[in-house]
Formats: structure tokens, C-alpha cells, sequence
């Protein structure tokens, strides 16, 4: 499983993992195993198991010019 993140502290990353100052940090993906369901406190448990709601690709992308 991957998770794509883009709100992360770019120098604190660059610190601990020893990162060189001339490599780019644009985004951080998080890899491994999803967590059991019965280790979830109930609040994690809620937002796991509810329906997913995207953005429409159109918020994100666009053909030939920006549009209004």
C-alpha cells in the first residue's frame, strides 16, 4: 500500500534522513502494510471504512488552456 503526500517539512526530512541540499523534495510517499482493522481506535475505524469522496479530475487537470 502507498500513500502520495504532499504537506510534509521539507528541512526537517532533509535532516533526518541526510538528504543532500541539492536533491529536489517535491512529494513523500509512505509504503507498507495497512494497520488490522481490530488495532484502529474507533475514529480511525470511522474514517478507514467510510466512502471516499474525489475532487473531479477536471479540479486538477486541464487540455489546451487554464479554464475559469
Amino acid at each position: 500500500m502507498s500513500h502520495q503526500m504532499g504537506g510534509f517539512d521539507a528541512d526537517k526530512l532533509r535532516k533526518s534522513l541526510s538528504i543532500p541540499s541539492e536533491i529536489n523534495l517535491w512529494s513523500v510517499i509512505a509504503i507498507g502494510y495497512p494497520a488490522a482493522l481490530d488495532t484502529l481506535t474507533a475514529e480511525q475505524l470511522e474514517q478507514e471504512l467510510k466512502a471516499r469522496q474525489r475532487r473531479p479530475l477536471s479540479e486538477h487537470f486541464f487540455i489546451n488552456r487554464w479554464s475559469d
